[in-house]
């Protein structure tokens, strides 16, 4: 690319122009692109078959490493000597291509299997570091690395001497991929050594090869096991970390599974990994049948032992004395043992075990467990079990709990138990004492007399005491006394909510009572004094009747109050405002009433008035279905005739008040409204035709089947379908449930469930999903006949960056890359458009790194700020600013002297991303020449410097750099972040160098370094043998430099701060005598509160670990 540009004309206009003219000249805007593009072949696979035939030819020749042919195109010499070496294993050609940028050939070479062949003789710890690992990139070293640990798998004294070497040079987390492939011996004395912690899924990829090393790993968290003690010592982990993993050990492991797992509480296996463990493990779950309860779940467990195995079982769950024999939790246990036989299991076996009867031998029984044995024994047994239930002391009986277990019993046998049972075991009457008779569930069991009496002593009790429950008790006065009451209060209260209390206590009192003459006084009473209350109260008072009253149980009278209520709600507007729950219930009441209750089946066989109570019940149904915002089209579930009569006449009824031209389908509103109505009645249908379908299953006589209604006999609703299904302002989400609803029909009808859109916002959605990456695959013509859609599409998701659109649009770009024209056409678009947003980044994927960076050099800012002021500085500054990430995309990667070129001023944020991605890709030879450069840049770009040098040099390097730079530098930040990646060394890799790079950075610290002696004052992530120096060593500092002028409140922060941040793991790093001298001087000694509380936080730590090794002990 031609990028030749007066240097005082570097406007926004002027690349542009340059750009275009690259473009209409059709030059080489990328060598490597035009290569590709002179392969014969229109599709990827057609270019690669030639490109296979070149290399065959040369592997032919006399000649193999001539690619200076004319077959061969200059940009891909390399990639072709790379291809004729895999063929002819030429070692020196592949080791060389592992030391390339490009990420082609980077691929090509680790994909070489005979390379990294562990029988090779090159295959060597001392040829890999001295040829190879120092001129490959980071990325590139830990990708050799994980083939070297996949090809010395047989090989393990060659994998530990790599691994060994490795963890030297580049930390133990780089070498980790190696370690599956070394002996067992080797492996474990490397997770001492190094305190090494695998995650799960590690653990798992290493429990295939290893398992004993695994199970080893796995006991360093066994508190219990005395033979592994002095390893604990050394290291040791959180086995609740593993609770997960632990269940692999089942299927070849299961003795150890069983120890690990009593060492903390589990939830139930799944059914996969409780078939395992019963499959090897049944009689000892027999035997021992607690220690697995917990663990397999009482279904599995059962389902897979006989009922002779079960009875085992359960015989060795009873307790060994009597007095700890559980009713309800061994009643549990056999949940799944025939209902029929369970009591006489209880019975034998109770009787083998303690040589006397089961019911006889039980001293109480849990209350809650009374349920449980209702069923399986007669009524005379359960009262004898209800007294044992009862508490020994009166004062702690319950009468609602009490009350509550004998549910099962009719009303008048549970009330007769209930008092019987009290006065013979406490020796005096229940309701003798008030207090007692304050429940609800109580007064309401009781005859209606005695209800009465024992009412009116609670209201008396409190009148003129305590308001809300004077009110509450008066409830269960008898409907004609309690009125009254509520009335006077009602006439007292200008509150609408408070009336609505007082009502429904009213309303309460009819349902204790079951009153249906007090329940029409209350409707009159609402009618015709509270007729104009709001809309909420009566919504309230309607949900209360439904939810509390049975509406069945309604006569004539108490419906023509209700229809009276309901019309004036409809007329006023008022029945719009209400849920579905709240007036959905009268509609129905009112049918069944009409239609149900007096055994009609239509219209026909009613009286006039009452024909006209169902035409206004539908009309107002109808209109609440089409204008509030929910919806009630099925009345009578039960019933299904009566509910297809009814749905019957909605639907014809409605197009009837509400025709298409209707104004309340006209407005934007409309639309809503119509795709509301369409879902509503298609789910109607589909619970019509479900009860119908229900009701001929279960008739035996053919003849009374009802017929399914069918959507093609309401013509309007086919046409609200067929209008909806062209419209293109649904949602995919409406289209699915549409769709769905009609298929669940089977009405013949069919319903799209793709967006009506424009063909661009269609390829967006296919490269997202992926679809675009088939379709070139399968048709290839059609992607290049709407080229500019998908690239729309590409630079839509790569503008927006979404993880999975963005990778979608990045493997699509690389997919066009070899085919013919399209990726031709895709850069010149791009360079035409290069500010529109996602060009760049499409231009950083189909373009070389060289050519990119060319494009990019257009961009670098002459300037340090950014030009606010200019004409096209927004479109330069987001274009630039599209340029430094898009640079993570290039093969080859951007120089670091083009990034350079952004590393100023206001641009300098920009560009540190790139130099972190960049410097993943590179030699380390190059990073280093690059850091030592930038390291003398500003504060802003040094510190980045600093990290890549702590990044990639070795040992040697690393220590000659921090001592030269902490005995000069002053600046804090710089400071800090030579701080941070100090302690970061000695975190990741706890050896004697890094070790001795802390020593040097503690000592070299003076008064004015709070910041970094703060950073090194975090402990918590440390995990080494040097730990307990480095804290001592620490605080020796920062005790020194108090007295060189730190002042006191610094000093007692850093101290505290240090001892804050010590872990529980890490106090085995302690010696006794190093605790004591700790707690002496700053817990008996503190010199203030702060540095005591931090003191005490330590110490109890201490002492938590010390009570809790010689509990397991």
């Amino acid at each position: 690319m031609h990028t030749s540009l007066n240097p005082s004309d570097r406007s926004l206009e002027s690349i542009l122009q340059l750009l275009r003219e690259q473009v209409t000249k059709d030059s080489d805007i990328s060598p490597y692109l035009a290569a590709i593009q002179s392969l014969n072949g229109t599709k990827p696979g057609e270019k690669y078959k030639d490109l296979n035939l070149i290399v065959k030819k040369l592997v032919a020749s006399n000649n193999q490493s001539d690619t200076t042919s004319t077959e061969v195109p200059a940009a891909m010499a390399p990639l072709v000597q790379l291809l004729v070496a895999k063929e002819v294993k030429s070692f020196e050609v592949v080791r060389d291509a592992l030391k390339s940028e490009d990420k082609t050939i980077l691929n090509h070479a680790l994909n070489t299997n005979w390379f990294f062949d562990a029988s090779n003789s090159h295959v060597d710890i001392d040829y890999f570091v001295t040829n190879i690992m120092p001129y490959v990139s980071e990325r590139t070293r830990f990708r050799i690395i994980k083939n070297l640990s996949k090809s010395l798998i047989r090989e393990p004294i060659k994998a530990e001497n790599f691994f060994t070497k490795f963890t030297e040079l580049y930390g133990i987390n780089e070498a980790m991929p190696l370690l599956p492939a070394c002996s067992d011996d080797f492996i474990f004395n490397e997770i001492l050594k190094h305190k090494i912690e695998f995650i799960p899924r590690k653990l798992l990829a290493l429990y295939k090869n290893h398992p004993k090393v695994v199970i080893r790993y796995l006991n360093l968290g066994n508190k219990k096991n005395e033979s592994n003690k002095k390893e604990r010592e050394i290291h040791s982990i959180s086995l609740y970390e593993y609770r997960h993993f632990l269940p692999h050990l089942i299927r070849h492991n299961v003795r150890d599974f069983i120890e690990l797992y009593d060492q903390y509480a589990s939830k139930n296996l799944g059914s996969t990994l409780s078939a395992l463990l019963l499959k090897n493990a049944t009689d000892e779950i027999i035997k021992n049948p607690l220690t697995y309860l917990g663990l397999l779940s009482l279904k599995a467990v059962c389902k897979k032992l006989t009922l002779e195995q079960i009875e085992e079982m359960y015989a060795n769950l009873l307790p060994e004395k009597d007095n700890q024999f559980d009713f309800g939790n061994m009643l549990r246990y056999l949940k799944y043992y025939p209902k029929v036989k369970r009591l006489d299991l209880m019975q034998r076996l109770y009787k083998e075990k303690y040589s006397r009867d089961l019911i006889s031998g039980i001293y109480n029984i849990n209350s809650t467990d009374l349920d449980l044995v209702y069923n399986m024994i007669s009524p005379e047994l359960f009262e004898e079990l209800f007294t044992k239930a009862l508490p020994t002391k009166v004062g702690h009986f319950s009468v609602d709990k009490f009350i509550a277990y004998l549910h099962l019993f009719p009303r008048e046998k549970a009330i007769s138990i209930l008092l019987e049972k009290f006065e013979s075991f406490y020796g005096e009457n229940l309701l003798s004492n008030i207090k007692r008779i304050e429940s609800e569930s109580l007064l309401k069991l009781l005859p209606s007399d005695v209800r009465a009496v024992q009412a009116k002593r609670l209201v008396d009790l409190y009148l003129n005491n305590d308001d809300n429950q004077y009110y509450k008790w008066c409830c269960f006065l008898p409907p004609n006394e309690s009125f009254a009451i509520f009335k006077e209060a009602i006439a007292k209260t200008s509150s609408d909510i408070q009336r609505y209390e007082y009502i429904k206590k009213m309303l309460y009192s009819c349902s204790i009572y079951e009153s249906t003459e007090g329940l029409l006084n209350v409707l009159s009473y609402y009618n015709t004094r509270h007729k104009n209350e709001r809309i909420e109260v009566l919504s309230l008072v309607l949900l209360y009747i439904s939810e509390n009253l049975n509406l069945k149980a309604l006569e004539k009278s108490h419906w023509q109050i209700l229809r009276e209520i309901m019309q004036r709600a409809h007329t006023k507007n008022d029945l719009f405002k209400m849920s579905a729950n709240q007036i959905g219930p009268f509609f129905g009441g009112a049918v069944y009433h009409l239609l149900i209750q007096f055994k009609r089946e239509n219209e026909e066989m009613m009286p006039e008035d009452e024909k006209i109570f169902l035409d206004k019940i539908l009309d107002m149904a109808v209109d609440y279905n089409i204008e509030s915002s929910d919806s009630k089209w099925i009345f009578i579930p039960p019933c299904a005739s009566v509910q297809r009569y009814c749905f019957d006449r909605l639907l014809k009824l409605t197009v009837v008040k509400y025709p298409k031209e209707h104004t309340i389908w006209q407005s934007k509103a409309g639309f809503n409204r119509k795709v509301k109505v369409l879902t509503d009645i298609l789910n109607a249908f589909n619970r019509c035709n479900g009860a119908i379908e229900k009701f001929n299953k279960a008739s035996k006589d053919a003849a009374s089947h009802i017929e399914n209604i069918k959507i093609k006999d309401y013509s309007w609703v086919v046409e609200l379908i067929e209008e909806l299904n062209e419209s293109s302002s649904l949602s995919i989400s409406q289209r699915r449930e549409i769709s769905h609803a009609l298929k669940r029909i089977d009405s013949g009808l069919s319903f799209s469930v793709r967006h009506v859109q424009h063909p661009n916002i269609a390829s967006i959605s296919d490269v997202k999903s992926g679809a675009a990456w088939i379709k070139l695959k399968k048709d290839q013509d059609d992607v290049l006949a709407n080229w500019t859609e998908y690239l729309t599409a590409c630079r839509e998701k790569l503008k927006f960056n979404t993880k999975r659109g963005a990778l979608a649009a990045r493997r699509f770009l690389l997919s066009i890359l070899w085919c013919k024209d399209l990726p031709i056409k895709f850069v010149e678009r791009c360079l035409l458009e290069v500010t529109e947003v996602g060009s760049i980044k499409v231009l950083s994927i189909l373009l070389d790194g060289e050519s990119f960076s060319k494009l990019a050099t257009l961009f670098a800012p002459q300037n340090s700020s950014v030009d606010s002021l200019g004409d096209d500085a927004r479109v330069y500054y987001t274009t630039v600013q599209s340029i430094l990430p898009a640079m993570n995309f290039t093969n080859p990667p951007v120089p670091f002297d083009v990034i350079t070129l952004f590393c100023q001023g206001d641009y300098t944020k920009l560009a540190i991303q790139a130099f972190s991605h960049a410097s993943q890709r590179v030699s380390r030879a190059k990073i280093m020449e690059f850091a030592n450069d930038i390291i003398k840049k500003p504060v802003s770009v040094k510190k980045h410097g600093i990290k890549l040098i702590f990044q990639v040099a070795n040992a040697k390097e690393l220590r000659k750099f921090v001592e030269k730079t902490w005995r000069i530098e002053t600046h804090v930040s710089i400071r800090e972040i030579m701080a941070q990646n100090i302690q970061k060394n000695l975190q990741d890799n706890p050896n004697e160098d890094n070790w001795n790079l802390i020593k040097l950075c503690i000592d070299g610290m003076t008064v004015k370094d709070e910041v970094p002696l703060t950073v090194l004052s975090f402990l918590s992530s440390l995990k080494s043998k040097h730990f307990c120096d480095y804290l001592t060593r620490l605080l020796n500092k920062i005790e020194e430099l108090s007295t060189k002028g730190l002042d006191e409140t610094t000093t007692s922060k850093l101290i505290s701060k240090a001892f804050e941040s010590i872990t529980s793991h890490q106090i085995k790093f302690f010696s006794e005598d190093k605790i004591m001298e700790y707690l002496e001087k700053y817990f008996f000694d503190a010199k203030s509160s702060k540095v005591h509380s931090a003191a005490r936080h330590f110490a109890l730590m201490v002492f938590n670990r010390h009570f809790s090794e010689h509990k397991n002990a």
